[in-house]
């Protein structure tokens, strides 16, 4: 019976996670590109630069909100499964009370380190794309040494 808790428990809180995570990426690629767009040596006027140092504002507060939008999802999940009409159900199942809990906190832990990993790839993307053209320089390697 628990398998089926855990199916239904990563149905409903990955409902809607992957869109977040989803969107989180779409905005790493465009730090990305707004890294690339300050890290070059073209002089822009100040108002490109201005616009794109906020464009990258707003990008790593979207990481900030994707990291609790993420968690706002696993406490609704919490919430309507034990405290709500949805409760009154769930407690009629012929489960104990601990399996119950242990499905809540095992999706829980896999959708939070889902979270950091997709955290941690949105920033590796934002730094490999946007210094790319100083990764494939000679004077990057040799300050590297």
């Amino acid at each position: 019976m628990l398998k089926k808790l855990l199916k239904y428990d990563f149905r409903s809180v990955f409902k809607y996670w992957w869109i977040a995570a989803i969107s989180s990426l779409v905005f790493a690629l465009i730090g990305s590109g707004c890294i690339g767009i300050l890290n070059s040596d073209r002089a822009l006027p100040e108002i490109v630069n201005v616009s794109v140092t906020l464009i990258l504002v707003l990008v790593y507060m979207s990481f900030v909100v994707f990291l609790f939008v993420s968690v706002i999802f696993i406490f609704l999940r919490f919430y309507k499964n034990f405290f709500t009409d949805e409760g009154y159900l769930t407690f009629t199942l012929p489960v104990r009370r601990g399996q119950l809990l242990n499905s809540k906190l095992f999706t829980s832990v896999v959708a939070i380190t889902l979270t950091y990993i997709v955290c941690a790839v949105n920033i590796l993307i934002m730094l490999c794309i946007g210094f790319a053209k100083d990764v494939f320089t000679q004077e990057f390697w040799k300050r590297v040494k």
